[in-house]
C-alpha cells in the first residue's frame, strides 16, 4: 500500500513549511522511498508542475526542494512523476539516488559506475551518488520500477484537482 509523504499544502501547512526555513524533501527521502509525484494541480495555477518543468511558477517550495524534486524525478505519464534521469545523446553526468529500489536503463544503454548495461535491464539502486555515461546516440537514462509502461493512451486533460 502507498501513502502520501508530504504534508497537506493548505495554508497551515505552507505557514509551516515556511516557518521552518529550509528545504524538506531531501530530508524526507532519506527517511522514506518515494518513487512517485503526481503533479495535479491546475495548469493555470502550476506550483509543483512548474517546478518540474522548470517553469517560474516555483515560489511555494524552498531553492533546495526545487533543486531535489528536479534531479530526482523524470516525466513517466501525464501527472505522474517517477524517480530517476535521463542524459541526452553521448553525454554523461552524475545521479544522486535518492528513492533506493530497482530502476529499468532506458534508451538502447548506459554505463552506470563504469559497468555497461543494455536498455531494459532491471537493476538495484542504492542511496547515493551514481555516475552515468550515454555513449549512444538516443537519449538513455534510468526509470524507478520494473520495466512499468506508461499506458499508451494519451493522460486525460487537466484539471485533475479543482478547489472545493
Amino acid at each position: 500500500a502507498h501513502h502520501k509523504a508530504n504534508g497537506f499544502l493548505t495554508l497551515w501547512g505552507l505557514e509551516g513549511y515556511y516557518d521552518r526555513g529550509d528545504g524538506q524533501i531531501r530530508e524526507l527521502l532519506a527517511d522514506e522511498e518515494v518513487p512517485l509525484v503526481l503533479t495535479v494541480e491546475p495548469e493555470n495555477n502550476a506550483t509543483l508542475l512548474a517546478v518540474m518543468r522548470g517553469e517560474p511558477n516555483q515560489r511555494f517550495f524552498h531553492p533546495d526542494d526545487r533543486s531535489v524534486l528536479k534531479n530526482t524525478y523524470r516525466p513517466f505519464w501525464g501527472p505522474f512523476w517517477l524517480a530517476g534521469t535521463e542524459l541526452s545523446d553521448r553525454s554523461s553526468g552524475t545521479y544522486e539516488v535518492l528513492v533506493p529500489g530497482p530502476y529499468t536503463v532506458t534508451g538502447d544503454e548506459l554505463t552506470i559506475d563504469g559497468q555497461l548495461f543494455e536498455g531494459e535491464t532491471v537493476i538495484q539502486l542504492e542511496r547515493g551518488l551514481i555516475s552515468l555515461e550515454n555513449t549512444g546516440q538516443q537519449a538513455a537514462g534510468l526509470i524507478w520500477g520494473d520495466r512499468i509502461q506508461a499506458p499508451s493512451t494519451p493522460p486525460p486533460a487537466r484539471p485533475y484537482w479543482v478547489d472545493f
